[in-house]
């Protein structure tokens, strides 16, 4: 009695677990902004557009960085920059990229690709 008791809990338990699997793909986010550059004759104001699976803001008094994770894509004028993942600091224009970095030079005219 015991043992079919279990095998019924064991077939339920499996049957919830089942259920529970994720059937929707995870959808890529888009985050569309601008930088500020302080240079010695003058500033530089531009704008970015980020793609990817998940994002974070973090400020400071000397520096704004957007954090992106899972298939990154950073456009900036005419370069995309695809990543793993991607630091943009947003005050000085700076990326860093990691995993499996790819550049590429977007054709004139080209500009950015708004979502």
């Amino acid at each position: 009695m015991k043992r079919i008791g279990l095998t019924l809990f064991l077939i339920c338990f499996g049957l919830v677990l089942a259920g529970q699997t994720n059937q929707t793909a995870p959808t890529r986010k888009t985050v569309v902004g601008m930088y500020h550059i302080n240079k010695v004759h003058g500033s530089e104001d531009g704008g970015m557009v980020m793609r990817g699976m998940d994002f974070s803001y973090h400020s400071s008094a000397h520096d704004s960085m957007i954090s992106c994770r899972g298939e990154c894509e950073l456009e900036v004028g005419k370069m995309l920059l695809q990543a793993g993942e991607v630091d943009f600091h947003t005050k000085t224009g700076t990326a860093e990229a990691r995993e499996n970095v790819r550049i590429k030079v977007l054709p004139v005219g080209g500009g950015t690709r708004m979502p």
